[in-house]
Parts: C-alpha cells; structure tokens; sequence
C-alpha cells in the first residue's frame, strides 16, 4: 500500500513528503502499525537502557508521522458515489466534517 501511495500519486503528495519519508517507503501502512506497537510494548518495559528507550521513541515518532501520511493520502483518494438529479450516478470527492 504505501510503497504506491508514495510512488503512483506524485499529485497527491509534495516532493518533500516524499523525501522525508522515502526510508520507510517499503513499509506497508499495517507493518508500520505493527512495529510501532512492539515499540511501545518494549518500551513499557522497565529495564530498558536510556538509550534504547529513546532510540525507540525516535522510529515510533517516525512511524506514527509516517502511518499518518499514508491515512492522509488514501483519504484523499476517496470518492463517493452520489446520484444526480437526473438519477445518473457520478462521483465527488469524500467530504468528511468530524467534531470534537
């Protein structure tokens, strides 16, 4: 999934997106949800030594700004499909109002 969200929608993503997160563009939106929780698992560890725990800290801040992007552009990529007054059927772009 990411790996062509990154690659095949060059309009939907600026070139310093794509830069800043070209070192993970491999990784799969689940594998990245995958990671970051034996990150936070690991880190909720006691006898983690400092440096590690921050070490870790550092890719789970990666990966969630990461995981983000990719949320950020499938939405973009979704349609819905409304019927028309004609009743022909035609798509617009997925307009979300969430509260809170």
């Amino acid at each position: 999934m990411s790996e062509g969200l990154i690659s095949k929608q060059e309009g939907l993503i600026s070139k310093q997106d794509a830069r800043e997160f070209d070192s993970l563009k491999e990784l799969s939106f689940e594998h990245g949800i995958s990671e970051l929780e034996q990150i936070v698992k690991d880190l909720e560890q006691k006898d983690v030594p400092l440096d590690e725990a921050l070490a870790g800290f550092r890719r789970g801040v990666e990966l969630v700004r990461y995981c983000n992007f990719l949320l950020d552009t499938a939405e973009k990529q979704i349609e819905v499909l409304l019927e028309g007054t004609e009743g022909e059927l035609k798509t617009a772009p997925l307009s979300v109002s969430l509260e809170g």
